[in-house]
């Protein structure tokens, strides 16, 4: 019985590990480099963006990217800063615009991209864009734009732009297992143990 129990268990404990691996989200995270460059014009804020901001963030997937991929790609999650801007849904939509374009190597890494998120300031505040677009062979940019309409719009607005160009940035991306996989195991366990109770009253009622 007890063997037969271990057996049990063992089945249960690779079934639930191979759907936590089939269940796991993809995050990809980025670190570009520090600005080196800054460009207020006309009339912006100088200052705005200095050479200790640098765009950062990360982007999630429901499974990581196959080797070999190219095209667009929809996060289910997302944020990043440029150290002056924030950018992460819902703060996308009539007023704003999120795009993801990438691209892997042979195994699986990061090798182009280009991300581009924007958030309009038209019904309040600035609008604000981060840019990081770069990869092997390519003309790298990671940059962050602030324009804003001072006091109006009906005037040429201000623009305030940190960037560094040239420079790759790094993708780090880890797998993290998705909950839902532990109530199934919890699920078996309970099963075998309903069915060991069973067999163990049948051999005290015979």
């Amino acid at each position: 019985m007890l063997r037969h129990v271990a057996r049990l268990l063992a089945v249960a404990f690779f079934v639930s590990a191979a759907a936590t691996a089939a269940n796991a989200v993809a995050i990809y995270t980025y670190t570009g480099n520090f600005f080196n460059e800054f460009s207020p014009e006309p009339g912006g804020v100088s200052g705005q963006y200095t050479s200790a901001n640098r765009v950062t963030g990360w982007f999630s997937l429901a499974a990581a990217l196959p080797n070999g991929f190219s095209g667009p790609v929809t996060p289910l999650d997302f944020s990043f800063t440029d150290g002056r801007s924030g950018m992460f849904p819902p703060l996308f939509g009539a007023l704003g615009s999120a795009s993801f374009t990438i691209q892997t190597d042979g195994a699986g890494q990061i090798v182009y991209w280009d991300i581009s998120l924007s958030r309009s300031g038209l019904l309040s505040g600035p609008t604000r864009t981060i840019r990081t677009f770069g990869g092997f062979g390519e003309f790298s940019v990671d940059s962050g734009t602030i324009v804003d309409c001072i006091p109006t719009c009906s005037i040429l607005p201000t623009q305030d732009t940190g960037r560094v160009e040239g420079a790759y940035g790094t993708w780090v991306v880890t797998e993290t297992p998705v909950p839902g996989a532990l109530p199934l195991f919890a699920t078996g366990l309970g099963a075998i143990g309903a069915l060991v109770w069973r067999r163990q009253r049948k051999t005290r009622t015979a």
